[in-house]
């Protein structure tokens, strides 16, 4: 069957013509397929979009409920409260000078404390001048020590002249402690 009687010229035209034919009939198929895709997509898109409305209003309608039942005035009190605790949080981790001092009240022992003289000395650390009278050289670095134990790295500077008497001893000290 492969003699066919006509011209070349014409064999290759009637061979054109039908690699033609053959590409149109490709590309009507092909986009039969992606129109049958699409129209095929289109219940699924639809079923979701009505999800999603459906989703919004129970979304708004747990908002209104949430305004009708005072749920967002409870939010918003709350926001407030929880500002108001990291304050307080902040407040409450410095060390303040009634303390320290009532730690040193504490450490006395049987000294007699006289007066208070609270000064800072700089951003990390306090200082404290404290007279008082001691009855025996012993209590007075006695009180020292307790003195120097109340923080790490605390100091306490007391003239070697004050630790010449041997009773009733009326001292002069200065207490350096750092702060947290």
């Amino acid at each position: 069957m492969r003699h066919i009687l006509l011209p070349t010229a014409e064999k290759l035209a009637i061979r054109r013509e039908y690699y033609i034919r053959l590409l149109t009939v490709g590309c009507f198929l092909f986009s039969v397929a992606i129109l049958i895709g699409i129209v095929s997509m289109l219940p699924i898109y639809i079923n979701a979009r009505i999800k999603e409305k459906d989703s919004l209003n129970k979304i708004s309608s747990l908002k209104d409920e949430s305004k009708a039942s005072g749920l967002l005035a409870i939010e918003k009190e709350l926001k407030v409260d929880s500002t108001l605790f990291t304050f307080l949080d902040k407040i409450s981790n410095k060390v303040h000078a009634s303390s320290i001092i009532e730690e040193m009240v504490e450490a006395r022992g049987n000294v007699t404390i006289l007066s208070f003289d609270y000064a800072t000395v700089s951003a990390s650390s306090v200082s404290v001048i404290i007279q008082g009278k001691a009855p025996t050289r012993e209590s007075l670095l006695a009180f020292k020590g307790r003195l120097e134990s109340l923080a790490k790295n605390a100091s306490v500077e007391l003239p070697v002249s004050q630790l010449a008497e041997r009773s009733n001893i009326q001292f002069s000290l200065r207490f350096i402690r750092p702060l947290p």
